[in-house]
């Protein structure tokens, strides 16, 4: 098990950091003014492994700590990625059981995906993302990139999260609306 966490240098800086299903396993990104690293990291020992780099070095520039967004499907067997590259959002989804199987596609239909999360099936990602500066919920069915769109209104939709039970399944995401109606 980690104890601690060893960043070299004072100005990077963990900005996202997800736990496997499973427990044994950790993915985070290290952020150094711009340039990221994203790191799977074995949690029963010390393992560690570069899955991906990207992003600009940027002094006098913002932080733009939207990307990448990470997340596990619920076997923990596969891992979504959205990043920017040359301006263009791309989704890579890494299948640990299977290497072959993992794609890398650009995602043309949104401005900006905002958050992430796999549906019930690991074939099927929901998320709020932006279109016309106005953020919504959307399934994104991976094999061909079908989008449904869930909400389309006013107000602003993030944080998707897909939950089931025995009784029912669901989508649930933080809104600014006034009421739940």
């Amino acid at each position: 098990m980690i104890e601690k966490f060893k960043i070299r240098n004072e100005e990077t800086e963990i900005t996202n950091l997800k736990i496997s299903p499973n427990g044994k396993q950790m993915v985070y990104v290290l952020d150094r003014n711009g340039k990221y690293k994203i790191y799977l990291q074995d949690l029963e020992g010390e393992n560690r492994r570069k899955l991906l780099r990207g992003g600009l070095k940027a002094f006098n520039l913002p932080d733009d700590s939207n990307y990448p967004l990470l997340s596990w499907s619920r076997k923990g067997d596969k891992l979504a990625i959205i990043y920017e590259k040359r301006d263009k959002v791309m989704l890579e989804v890494r299948d640990f059981e299977e290497p072959e199987e993992s794609i890398i596609d650009e995602v043309t239909r949104f401005q900006q995906i905002i958050g992430m999360c796999f549906s019930r099936s690991s074939k099927k990602l929901i998320l709020s993302a932006a279109n016309k500066g106005q953020s919504d919920i959307f399934t994104y069915y991976i094999p061909n990139q079908k989008t449904t769109q869930i909400t389309k209104d006013p107000y602003d939709d993030i944080d998707p999260a897909y939950f089931y039970n025995e009784t029912m399944e669901g989508i649930l995401w933080v809104s600014n609306r006034y009421s739940d109606t």
